[in-house]
């Protein structure tokens, strides 16, 4: 894969698709997939406008956790499969 970084955020592509955005903000980090709908979980939300993406907030060390991995790495392999 490969890394993307902009002022807004740190995005991770395969093959010029996008699975994984990491925005840096002041209170922690917002951590934004494309598998919305796809996960049952008060942790991950919408975005109202937006059908495919989904978000949670990583507020400390602890919140980074086997679940997120798993996440991330469930949307590297949709990205991954077309």
């Amino acid at each position: 894969f490969n890394i993307r970084v902009t002022k807004d955020y740190i995005g991770f592509a395969l093959h010029n698709r996008l699975f994984c955005l990491v925005f840096v903000q002041k209170q922690g980090l917002r951590v934004a997939l494309p598998l919305k709908g796809e996960i049952e979980s008060d942790r991950f939300g919408g975005w109202p406008a937006d059908e495919r993406w989904g978000y949670l907030k990583v507020t400390s060390d602890e919140e980074i956790d086997e679940e997120l991995l798993e996440w991330i790495k469930l949307a590297y392999r949709k990205v991954m499969e077309g």
